[in-house]
C-alpha cells in the first residue's frame, strides 16, 4: 500500500475508535458518566484493533440518531475541541458574532413556491432602518432571528465599525462565504478553520462562515434561514459594520454547507437578490430524496465514514416535517429547473470519486454545463467524502500523505472565481447558441397555457379513464434511468 493509504487507513482507525467509544458511552443518561465511558472506552478499543474494527462496523450499519450525531459533533467536544483549536493555523483574526435578520423570513410559503415550481421573483422585505442591521459581539437573547457568524481574516481590521468614527473601509477583491457540512446536524465554523484558516492564509481574503443553528432540533427552514440572513446581511453591511468594502462574494461549502450554498443561490435567483460572483461546491449533497437510488450510493454500503443509514437519519432530521423533497430545489437543488441553473455563478467542483454522492454531484455539473455556466472540477480517484477534514497540521493526527492537495486546489479554484470576470446572459445565450430571454419567456409563456388546456378534464368513460392510467405508468417506467458517471 502506498503512503497516502495507510495515512487514509490510520485516519479512518482514529475514527472508529471514536464511534466505538460514543456507541457505548450514550447508554449512559448522566454527563459525568457519559465523560467517563467515552474516556474509557476510547483507550480500550485503541488497545484493541480487532475488537474496533468488529464493534464499528455494528455501529457504523445501524446507528441510533442520538449516536450517529453525538459521533460528528467530536470535534466539538470540549476536551477534543481544545486539542484540535491548539493545532489550528495562526490567523489574525477568527471572531463570532450576532447578526440579526434583515429580510423576510424563509417559512412554508417560499418553501411551498418552491414545491409548487412558482421561480418567479418574490419580495424581499429588506429591513430599511440601519439601526435594526447592527451587529452585536454578545450573544443576544433571545436568539429567534439572529444568526452566528465567524469571521476569518489575516490582516489588522478594526470592526465592528462605531457610528460616526473616521477612517475608510479596507478594499479587498472579495469576501469568500462559507458554510459549513456535518450532515445539518453536526459541526461547525470553528470544525472546519483546519482549511479555512489556510484559505485565510493563502487567498489574504476575509472569510466569513456560517454557524447555521442544527436538526434535529431546528429542522428545515432554520438551518437556511440562518445562512440566507447572513448572506444578505453581509452584502448589505460588510461594508458599514465590518470595515470591508469588497466587490465580489464567492459562496461555499461542503457535503450539507454544499446543498445549503446551492438553495442560497436559487433563493437569489428566486427573489432577485444579488447573485453570488462564483461558488465552489466540495461533496455537496445535492438530492436529499432517499429514494432516488444512484450506483454510487452503493459506496455508503461500505463506506469508513458515510453509510447510508447516516444519509438518511442526516436528512431526515433537516427536512422534519416538511412535504416531500423530491423535486423542490430549496431541498434537493439537482431539481432546480434549467430556466434557474442559467443564472448560476462560475461554479467549482471538487468530489472524490468513491463518495457515496458522487454520481449526485456529477449530474449537477453535467446540468450546469449544459446550462451554459462555466463549470470547473477535480475529482480525485481514491477519496472518499469529507476529505477536506481530513488535512491536519496536528502532530497528534494521523498524517495522509498528499492530502494537501485538496487544499491547493481549493486555493486555486476560489483564486479563478475572484479573478473571473462572468459572462453576461446574452454572452452565454450566443456562446451555447440559447434562446434569448425573449424567446424563453415565450416559450415559458406558451407551456404554462398547454399545462391550462391539460388541466381540462372532457367527460371519458371509466374504461378510457383506466386505459390512460395504464398507458402513463407504462410511459413512466420507460423513462427511469439511472446513469452512472463511473
Amino acid at each position: 500500500p502506498s503512503k497516502a493509504e495507510i495515512g487514509l487507513k490510520k485516519y479512518f482507525t482514529e475514527l472508529h475508535v471514536g464511534a466505538c467509544a460514543v456507541a457505548r458511552s450514550t447508554k449512559h443518561k448522566n454527563n459525568a458518566r457519559r465523560r467517563l465511558s467515552f474516556g474509557w472506552n476510547a483507550l480500550y478499543f485503541k488497545l484493541n484493533p480487532k475488537k474496533t474494527a468488529h464493534r464499528s462496523e455494528l455501529f457504523l450499519s445501524n446507528p441510533t440518531p442520538e449516536a450517529a450525531i453525538k459521533m460528528w459533533n467530536l470535534l466539538d467536544s470540549k476536551g477534543i475541541k481544545q486539542a484540535f483549536r491548539a493545532s489550528l493555523p495562526k490567523i489574525k483574526i477568527s471572531k463570532r458574532f450576532w447578526i440579526p435578520y434583515v429580510t423576510r423570513v424563509i417559512d412554508h410559503t417560499v418553501t411551498d413556491e418552491f414545491d409548487q415550481k412558482i421561480y418567479e421573483h418574490s419580495e424581499l422585505d429588506l429591513v430599511t432602518d440601519a439601526q435594526k442591521h447592527t451587529l452585536s459581539m454578545k450573544q443576544p437573547m433571545p436568539l429567534k432571528n439572529w444568526a452566528k457568524i465567524r469571521l476569518i481574516y489575516n490582516k489588522p481590521l478594526k470592526f465592528p465599525v462605531k457610528p460616526g468614527s473616521p477612517g475608510s473601509p479596507v478594499k479587498v477583491e472579495a469576501i469568500i462565504f462559507h458554510i459549513h457540512g456535518g450532515g445539518f446536524v453536526a459541526m461547525s465554523s470553528s470544525s472546519h478553520e483546519n482549511y479555512t484558516r489556510k484559505w485565510g492564509q493563502l487567498l489574504e481574503l476575509p472569510i466569513i462562515s456560517v454557524d447555521y443553528r442544527l436538526a434535529p432540533e431546528h429542522p428545515h427552514p432554520e438551518p437556511f434561514n440562518d445562512c440566507w440572513q447572513a448572506y444578505v446581511w453581509v452584502c448589505e453591511n460588510a461594508k458599514r459594520q465590518l470595515n470591508l468594502d469588497f466587490s465580489k462574494i464567492i459562496v461555499t461549502g461542503d457535503s450539507a454547507g454544499g446543498n445549503l450554498s446551492a438553495a442560497l443561490i436559487l433563493r437569489a435567483i428566486q427573489s432577485g437578490y444579488r447573485i453570488p460572483d462564483g461558488a465552489m461546491f466540495t461533496y455537496p449533497a445535492l438530492d436529499l430524496c432517499m429514494d432516488r437510488f444512484t450506483v454510487s450510493h452503493l459506496y455508503a454500503l461500505s463506506d469508513p465514514l458515510l453509510r447510508y443509514t447516516f444519509l438518511r437519519i442526516c436528512a431526515k432530521a433537516y427536512i422534519g416535517d416538511q412535504p416531500d423533497p423530491a423535486n423542490n430545489p430549496l431541498f434537493s437543488p439537482l431539481q432546480a429547473p434549467d430556466t434557474m441553473l442559467r443564472n448560476f455563478p462560475p461554479s467549482k467542483f471538487l468530489i472524490g470519486k468513491l463518495d457515496p454522492l458522487h454520481d449526485d454531484t456529477m449530474r449537477m455539473i453535467k446540468k450546469l454545463t449544459s446550462a451554459g455556466v462555466p463549470t470547473g472540477a477535480v475529482r480525485y480517484e481514491n477519496l472518499t467524502h469529507a476529505f477536506s477534514s481530513m488535512y491536519n497540521q496536528s502532530k497528534l493526527a494521523p498524517q495522509i500523505d498528499g492530502i494537501k492537495v485538496v487544499l491547493d486546489d481549493a486555493v486555486t479554484f476560489l483564486s479563478e472565481l475572484v479573478k473571473m470576470e462572468p459572462l453576461t446572459r446574452e454572452e452565454r445565450d450566443t456562446i451555447f447558441g440559447r434562446d434569448t430571454q425573449e424567446e424563453e419567456d415565450e416559450a415559458v409563456e406558451t407551456a404554462r397555457e398547454d399545462e391550462e388546456k391539460d388541466d381540462v378534464v372532457d367527460d371519458i368513460t371509466p374504461e378510457e379513464e383506466n386505459r390512460q392510467k395504464e398507458e402513463t405508468q407504462l410511459t413512466k417506467e420507460q423513462t427511469v434511468e439511472y446513469p452512472s458517471f463511473n
